[in-house]
């Protein structure tokens, strides 16, 4: 069994008696009836009340407040003037959108490749570790000034020749940059080359996807040749290799990083 507020049913009522009496005179701009079940007189008689419904159109027997109200709330131009929308354009858009942006700062949501502060600052660690090792290997067998350069797939060895003496390395294929196109491709992404020669950038590929890093994860990408020296120095960091090389092959950069050399004097 339902129970009803006394008070709340007679307004109801009220306001549907309203409506049907408006229904019924619909020429004039109000219309009286008897309310029934309202709240009784002191005398105990029912009541009689005068309900006015000001309509948009003009109606000669529209009492001056009716006319008043419909002039205040019909007749006026929109309420937001140019001005007021120019100052108050979407205030709760803006607002949420501004929480989104807060909540993408805190929580890292932002589209970056997943390339965190963290991870640029790996990178700039490992070019300076590479630019240290190849230092170091400029003064004792004078790195980058050979004759030719050779690698030799069968055996995984990078050999350096020079005037006086040759040098070898076990070698990983870190990946090539092609120039006419300016994009990397990973080596663990080329089929032509043998998985014992793709180890190091597996692992580069592994490191990838725990921290969800777009750029080593995907296995061609545009870029430039710098972007090349990042990976074979992140390569170099990660296995901890001796140290890189950028070998040219016409308009291909292949990008290695080497292990321990051996020198040999030529005779």
């Amino acid at each position: 069994m339902r129970f009803y507020n006394n008070r709340f049913s007679s307004v109801m009522l009220r306001a549907t008696q309203d409506r049907i009496g408006r229904i019924l005179s619909p020429g004039s701009g109000a219309s009286s009836f008897k309310v029934f079940g309202g709240r009784p007189r002191r005398g105990g008689e029912e009541s009689t009340r005068r309900c006015s419904f000001p309509t948009r159109s003009g109606s000669p027997r529209r009492s001056a407040k009716a006319r008043q109200w419909a002039e205040s709330n019909f007749d006026k131009s929109p309420r937001w003037t140019a001005e007021e929308k120019a100052r108050n354009t979407f205030p709760i858009a803006r607002t949420l959108f501004g929480r989104m942006n807060i909540f993408k700062k805190l929580f890292g949501r932002t589209d970056d490749g997943g390339e965190t502060p963290e991870f640029k600052a790996l990178l700039e660690g490992s070019m300076e570790g590479l630019r240290l090792q190849t230092e170091a290997h400029q003064g004792t067998w004078r790195l980058g000034e050979s004759e030719r350069w050779d690698f030799l797939q069968d055996t995984g060895e990078l050999v350096f020749t020079l005037p006086d003496m040759v040098v070898r390395a076990p070698a990983q294929i870190i990946g090539s940059f092609d120039s006419r196109e300016g994009s990397w491709m990973w080596g663990w992404a080329n089929t032509s080359i043998a998985d014992l020669l793709t180890r190091d950038s597996v692992r580069v590929r592994a490191y990838g996807e725990k921290y969800r890093i777009r750029r080593l994860t995907t296995p061609v990408w545009s870029g430039e040749e710098m972007d090349g020296w990042h990976m074979a120095a992140l390569a170099n960091r990660l296995c901890e290799t001796n140290g890189a090389y950028r070998g040219p092959a016409g308009a291909t950069f292949v990008f290695f990083t080497f292990g321990e050399v051996q020198l040999t004097k030529r005779t």
